[in-house]
């Protein structure tokens, strides 16, 4: 998951799309085209990683474009995915987000079926999940 391609595709489709996930099978799934992904997966076995951010690099503006710093991103994203190799189990993953001019990173986990997203969701006090499948935030 920490190949240097990786981490750019990563980076740019997060910055294009809005957010990436990746999930670490034997064959990584990049942005699940089925399921339903939560966030806090760290936190849902009780070992600690917080949800980190990175602001906006505020004086790279380009052409209306905003541009995050990278150094920043590789240097979180790999915080992420080597945790997630460390502690994989399956449906295990990394997800990004951007909201309110920050890049978000968490351990996320990608469930089959909405009734046991909702159900850990909940649990673990996201306020929403994403349906990959529709390409759409479901809130709690």
């Amino acid at each position: 998951m920490t190949k240097e391609n990786d981490i750019r595709l990563a980076y740019i489709s997060t910055l294009l799309d809005g957010g990436y996930t990746v999930i670490a099978n034997a064959e990584p799934i990049i942005n699940p085209k089925s399921g339903y992904v939560v966030g806090g997966g760290a936190l849902a076995r009780t070992i600690p990683m917080l949800q980190e951010t990175m602001d906006v690099d505020a004086h790279a503006l380009l052409d209306g474009i905003i541009k995050y710093n990278y150094a920043e991103f590789e240097e979180l994203w790999l915080k992420y995915t080597n945790y997630v190799e460390e502690n994989w189990c399956e449906g295990m993953g990394v997800g990004t987000w951007i909201h309110e001019g920050k890049i978000y990173f968490d351990v996320v986990e990608l469930f089959d079926d909405i009734k046991g997203a909702s159900f850990h969701g909940r649990h673990r006090g996201e306020i929403a999940l994403w349906d990959c499948k529709n390409q759409k935030e479901i809130t709690l």
